[in-house]
């Protein structure tokens, strides 16, 4: 077995030794991350040294304190020299331009690591050296050092063994952290799968020795890869012409535009557009009138053939479209298209029925109406009404031969013989209120208030 991006012998003393200071509080965090990138900065310069073993030349090594602040992931312009001092003081390390000396410490807890000794060299791997140095989670710090000196060892034949055995009590007592933290970080490590879950050991075996596991040689640490950044955009706003004073005085100042008199804005009818088959529109579909013109492009366009049965089906679809729980011009057009006339109900062909019935009256009391003849007398009639109407001294109410025509009135009829539904209540108020504002300015009383 190797690891990929090979690997740097640490005494276990070392490593020891360096977590009961970070337990006993001697050393900072940090200054533990910086004790492990130090062995990764030694591992460099020595895989440069064997490159270049064939060139006869030795170069002379340098170690600067700016590269392992950038490998254990400081801030630009931070320096170490705290926590190196810590170091040096606690007798880990001795870190100097020319050479990084680490001395061991005085380890408390050796005789934690059984039989193997403190002597012995344990095979850290150089992605485990970065993985650690830029830890920021010290209990997860603490649990990766504890599986390195359980699983990791250098046999006599110079084979690396990467399998053993821990337990959660060992690592609490050996790390200083509670069961609760190193239970996490043991399913940390398994879900960045650097070490292997075990599922077949018994509790018997659980007990006794701990859970079994293997170590990952071929694990990589993650690193975080962000999007690019977008172009700068050169597009500034323009600057104000003028200082932002305070304005005073009445310069070119205007009074402000008075509003349109008359009927409120929100009481405005839209006005519609001519109906077609590329924007069906749910107000299409609720007036009789439209309606038909839709029925035209539809026939046209072979959607379904030319009948009275046709139009009354069309009529009927757009009743049921209406009344349903979504898009009502989807549920219409899917209804013609398909011919799906199965889905109508009675009460759609009596509403349709209903609609055609209003719409052949109102067809027949226009044409009862009489004529213009060959003589004009109609339109002498028509003439006589409107200088009557206009003339002051005459009521038009009384001394004309025909009344004047109620416009709100005919609009109330339009309204309830063209839609497929009884009126709303706002479309009644707004035509009896015109109605009354007719009635005031013809008697020459206070006008209605609007409708809000």
């Amino acid at each position: 077995m190797y690891f990929q991006d090979g690997y740097k012998l640490i005494s276990a003393e070392h490593l020891v030794g360096a977590l009961d200071a970070l337990n006993e509080r001697e050393i900072t965090f940090r200054a533990f991350r910086a004790f492990i990138g130090s062995f990764e900065l030694i591992a460099i310069r020595e895989a440069a040294e064997r490159s270049n073993a064939s060139r006869c030349k030795k170069s002379q090594r340098r170690f600067l304190r700016s590269e392992l602040a950038h490998l254990i992931g400081a801030k630009e312009g931070t320096t170490l020299r705290r926590e190196l001092a810590a170091l040096n003081a606690a007798g880990l390390l001795t870190f100097t331009e020319a050479a990084i000396d680490a001395a061991g410490g005085t380890a408390r807890n050796v005789e934690l690591l059984g039989s193997r000794g403190e002597n012995r060299l344990v095979p850290v791997p150089r992605q485990v050296l970065k993985f650690l140095a830029r830890c920021t989670r010290p209990a997860l710090a603490k649990t990766v050092i504890a599986y390195l000196l359980r699983g990791l060892a250098l046999g006599r034949n110079g084979k690396i063994r990467s399998a053993g055995t821990v337990k959660i009590s060992w690592i609490c007592k050996l790390c200083r952290v509670s069961e609760r933290a190193a239970r996490a970080a043991r399913a940390e490590l398994i879900r960045l799968g650097w070490i292997s879950k075990d599922t077949g050991s018994f509790q018997r075996k659980l007990n006794r020795d701990g859970a079994y596991f293997v170590i990952n040689p071929a694990w990589r640490r993650a690193v975080k890869r962000f999007a690019p950044l977008g172009p700068e955009t050169c597009a500034r706003s323009a600057p104000p012409i003028e200082k932002p004073e305070t304005p005073y005085g009445s310069k070119n100042q205007k009074p402000a535009l008075r509003g349109e008199a008359g009927v409120c804005m929100a009481n405005r009818e839209e006005v519609l557009e001519r109906p077609t088959l590329r924007d069906i529109r749910l107000a299409d579909l609720q007036r009789l009138s439209r309606l038909r013109v839709l029925y035209a492009q539809a026939t046209a366009a072979k959607w379904l053939a030319h009948s009275e049965a046709s139009f009354r089906n069309f009529v009927a679809a757009a009743a049921r479209a209406t009344r349903v729980n979504g898009d009502s011009v989807r549920v219409f057009v899917g209804i013609v298209r398909r011919g799906l006339w199965h889905h109508l109900t009675s009460a759609d062909e009596d509403r349709a029925i209903g609609a055609l019935k209003r719409e052949r009256e109102r067809s027949a009391s226009r044409n009862k109406e009489a004529p213009v003849n060959a003589e004009g007398e109609g339109a002498i009639k028509h003439a006589l009404d409107i200088a009557l109407r206009r003339n002051p001294t005459v009521d038009p109410h009384k001394d004309a031969p025909n009344p004047p025509i109620d416009r709100c009135a005919q609009m109330s009829l339009s309204v309830r013989n063209d839609s497929l539904f009884s009126p709303s209540k706002d479309t009644l108020e707004m035509v009896r209120w015109r109605r009354e504002l007719a009635f005031s300015r013809t008697a020459g009383v206070r006008p209605p208030k609007s409708i809000n």
